[in-house]
């Protein structure tokens, strides 16, 4: 069995990765790639990690994430990996883009067997909704993706090349909206051979997720690649802010005494503001802090 261009890990219920999702699939379209699904729950990295007093929100949203995984995990076993990527199609349009809620439906399950029925797949897969047989697979998935990237990362992960001397594993590109045509094509190709063996790429999260497509014209996707060097001078910049408290210990011990002057321009400084410029993707997509 050959290996697959794009390993392609999701929780469903996370709207960042369903973007990025369909980004995957507009550039599968055009060239071509093998794109294997596979799972990772945020329930299960959280459900470790223990949910702490005021997330019942988010529990009760990671659960649903991984009820619906089990379905995914149905549709594998009973038709393969096609049957996953129409799953998650068909489930993702629905919570993501027609914002549609278990409450409305009667439950995670009678929603997850309306949406199969309405795409033409078998609705007998919403069964495995409350089956914790398909929670084994769903959760060696997961520990691979976390293998891959490192931990205290969410969903989407994305393995390029897996089982190769090239592979490469990312989370995200966690991105505000759907590229197209030849914009998905160039942050294809960027995130590919960024030279980071293992990333978190984080591009324009500080706005509300667009499911919806956007025109090749948009101005966040002109820049895709500018986007990408900017996610890798954030790691760069958070590993300096780490570094930052030991170097000042240091000069502390070597440095001369300051002036008077010194102090004052020093103590005048911390009033001077600074613009923040970098952002991280929604809670509801990465473990809990």
């Amino acid at each position: 069995m050959t290996n697959a261009d794009l390993n392609f890990h999701f929780d469903p219920i996370c709207p960042w990765a369903y973007i990025t999702s369909r980004w995957v699939v507009e550039v599968q379209q055009q060239r071509g790639y093998d794109v294997s699904w596979h799972f990772i729950s945020l329930f299960m990295i959280n459900e470790t990690r223990g949910y702490g007093e005021g997330n019942k929100v988010h529990r009760d949203g990671h659960l649903a994430g991984l009820q619906a995984l089990r379905v995914a995990s149905a549709a594998r076993a009973a038709a393969g990996n096609a049957a996953v990527a129409e799953v998650y199609t068909a489930l993702g349009k629905a919570i993501h883009v027609d914002k549609r809620r278990p409450e409305q439906t009667g439950g995670m399950q009678s929603l997850l067997r309306a949406v199969l029925t309405e795409a033409g797949l078998n609705p007998n897969w919403a069964d495995s909704a409350d089956d914790a047989l398909h929670d084994e697979v769903i959760r060696f998935e997961t520990e691979k993706a976390l293998e891959a990237t490192g931990k205290d990362v969410g969903t989407p992960i994305l393995v390029f090349s897996p089982g190769t001397e090239r592979q490469a594993s990312f989370f995200g590109p966690v991105i505000s909206s759907i590229p197209r045509g030849a914009d998905a094509l160039r942050l294809w190709d960027a995130v590919e051979t960024s030279p980071p063996p293992r990333a978190w790429l984080n591009s324009s999260a500080r706005c509300a997720p667009r499911h919806r497509s956007t025109d090749a014209a948009s101005p966040t996707l002109a820049t895709c690649t500018s986007s990408t060097r900017q996610s890798i001078c954030c790691m760069i910049r958070q590993q300096r802010s780490k570094l930052r408290p030991r170097i000042r210990h240091l000069n502390t011990l070597v440095a001369p005494k300051p002036s008077r002057r010194h102090c004052r321009q020093t103590r005048a400084s911390r009033f001077v503001s600074r613009p923040i410029t970098v952002s991280t993707p929604s809670r509801r997509c990465t473990t809990k802090g």
